[in-house]
This record gives structure tokens, C-alpha cells and sequence, in this order.
């Protein structure tokens, strides 16, 4: 069965996994260890960038991240978190909402200067000798308010329609593609204002946020070169995947990781439909994960957080395929 861990520098490796997928860049978060210790995490990237950036590049904030590989029985991936950067890229032209704030968690897909840095990590990486694969996270529009720091609302944000970007660049592909805009964004900064509900199907504007993200995945997966590529997909998003510009033909042309929280068995049936067999992210901080006994539609798992939990609570689930 295809196994395989995700892990941040330092945590051991438990027996029965394929693969270590270890954070090498990373967004801010705060960690418990099972320890009981506060152990946080710096945004940005856990070895030293190379000279090949044509602009953007991530700080490095640590270089751990090879010596984690070298200690590697397995193959080595680099989780690699692209887009929800938690502002740690200077200079990087964030997502906006549908009135033009910025979004500070995330940079634009859209912006031509975003997706070569996107390119650049990828074959930075490939090009380490000490990478076996790459394990991608975030490679789609974000959406509000995704964890920024002590959110504060007074009202139920309608969180689809106030994080579709219409930045210069996403307005720029609009127009080249022959889409009104201007419509799309009235008709956004409407939903939000009176919290109303996302439309039911994709509209020209999202057909075109689509289009956006699967040529960025299509670019990254021919940055890396040989090297294993999966794209990391969040399965809170499903079933309505084009709301962050995700398109499932595209992306099922991947071998791509699918993070199953909370409602697992019925998000693996809507990921299964629409992406074919898939590798389940589960984490393994969540209550449900020792209740789960199978997932019938995976074709291996990824298990998330491992390094948070005691050894003896770590099992994995069955498959129902080879």
C-alpha cells in the first residue's frame, strides 16, 4: 500500500510508512507536540533558495530541511505549500476580495510574477538531489477567511463570493478571454454584501479562474521535471471544486492527494467520482481517524500530523485499491 507521512524537520519516521513528506516550505502555524511543548513555525521556506528566482522568492527561515533527508530511510518528498504564503514573500500581489482588499494569507495566481515563483520553487526543488518528490500544497484560489489571525465579523461572510479575486491580472484574462467582469464582480460583491448563498454552477468568470489554475498546475508539474508531482487538494472543497479555480479534468491527470477531515467517507465517494483513485490525506489529530476502518476508493493514504500524536495511536486504514 502506498503510505506515506507528512512530517516537519525532525520528526521521526514511525514504521509502515513508503514515503516521509516533510514541510519545506510552509505557512505559519503553531504546534503541540505529544510532549505537551509549543512548538511554533515560521512561514517560509526550510533550506536555502538557489540563484535560478526570476523575481519572487521564499525567505529562507531555516536549513534543516536536507539533513531531515539525509536522516530519510524512504523516499524524501518536499511538501511544499505554494499560494498561502501568510505574507512571507515580499513583494508578492496578494489575492483580493471581490471589493479589492487584499487577502494577506495568500499571493494571486492570476499575476504573472506569482506564477513564475511558483515554477521556480517547484524546479529549485526538483533539482535537489536530496528531493525524491514533491508533495504540493495550496496551487488554487484561497478563500476568506482561512485562519487569518483573530478574525473578527459581525456578519455570516459569504465566503465564496467575497474571496473571488478580480486583481488586475484576473481582469486581464477576463477581458482576453472575451468575459464580462464587471458583471461577474457586481454580482460577487452582491452575494456578499447580503450573505447570500454562491451560485450552483460555474459562471464564464469561473470558467476563467479554471483555466488560471490548470495551466499553473500543468507549468509546475513540467517544472519538476521526473520527479513524482502530487498536488495536494483540499476536501472541504468538494463537491463544487470550481469555486477555487479547480477544474477535476485537469487535475485527475495527477496522482493527486486529497485531505478527507471530519466527513471522510462521504467526501472520499464525491473525490472519487470526480477525480478518480486518489491518495487520502487524513489527519491523524482528528477524533474520527481511529474510528475509521477503510476507504474503499483510495489508493494509499497520506497521514497528516503524525508527528503530533503518540506512536501507538498511528494505524492506517485499508483500501479497496491495489
Amino acid at each position: 500500500m502506498n503510505a506515506s507521512i507528512w512530517a516537519y524537520a525532525g520528526d521521526p519516521l514511525p514504521p509502515g510508512f513508503d514515503v516521509m513528506s516533510c514541510a519545506v516550505i510552509y505557512h505559519a502555524a503553531t504546534l503541540l507536540t505529544p510532549d505537551a511543548h509549543v512548538r511554533p513555525v515560521t512561514p517560509g521556506a526550510r533550506f536555502r533558495p538557489g540563484p535560478g528566482y526570476r523575481g519572487l522568492r521564499p525567505p529562507c527561515v531555516a536549513e534543516d530541511a536536507e539533513a531531515a533527508a539525509a536522516a530519510c530511510p524512504v523516499p524524501f518528498h518536499a511538501w511544499t505549500v505554494l499560494l498561502h504564503d501568510d505574507g512571507a514573500v515580499s513583494g508578492a500581489p496578494r489575492q483580493q476580495t471581490c471589493f479589492g482588499d487584499p487577502m494577506p494569507h495568500c499571493m494571486c495566481p492570476s499575476q504573472a510574477s506569482v506564477r513564475a515563483y511558483c515554477e521556480d520553487v517547484v524546479a529549485d526543488l526538483a533539482s535537489r538531489s536530496w528531493v525524491d518528490g514533491l508533495d504540493v500544497e495550496s496551487l488554487y484560489f484561497s478563500q476568506w477567511p482561512h485562519e487569518w489571525h483573530h478574525v473578527k465579523y459581525g456578519v455570516t461572510p459569504a465566503s465564496v463570493a467575497l474571496s473571488t479575486c478580480f486583481c488586475e491580472a484576473c481582469r486581464r484574462r477576463a477581458e482576453e478571454a472575451g468575459v464580462d467582469w464587471l458583471a461577474a464582480r457586481a454580482d460577487a460583491q452582491r452575494r456578499a454584501r447580503h450573505e447570500l448563498p454562491p451560485a450552483t454552477e460555474p459562471s464564464a468568470y469561473d470558467q476563467v479562474r479554471c483555466e488560471t489554475i490548470s495551466s499553473l498546475l500543468a507549468s509546475c508539474k513540467r517544472a519538476a521535471g521526473n520527479k513524482p508531482f502530487r498536488p495536494i487538494l483540499s476536501g472541504g472543497l468538494l463537491p463544487d471544486l470550481w469555486q477555487v479555480g479547480v477544474d477535476p479534468e485537469a487535475w485527475r491527470q495527477h496522482e493527486v492527494i486529497v485531505t478527507l477531515y471530519g466527513e471522510a467517507r462521504r467526501k472520499a465517494v464525491q473525490a472519487h467520482a470526480l477525480l478518480g483513485p486518489f491518495v487520502a490525506g487524513l489527519n491523524a489529530c482528528d477524533p474520527y481517524f481511529a474510528e475509521l476502518e477503510a476507504i474503499p476508493q483510495a489508493r494509499g493514504y497520506a497521514l497528516y500530523h503524525a508527528g503530533l500524536v503518540p506512536p501507538e495511536r498511528l494505524r492506517l486504514p485499508s483500501t479497496g485499491q491495489p
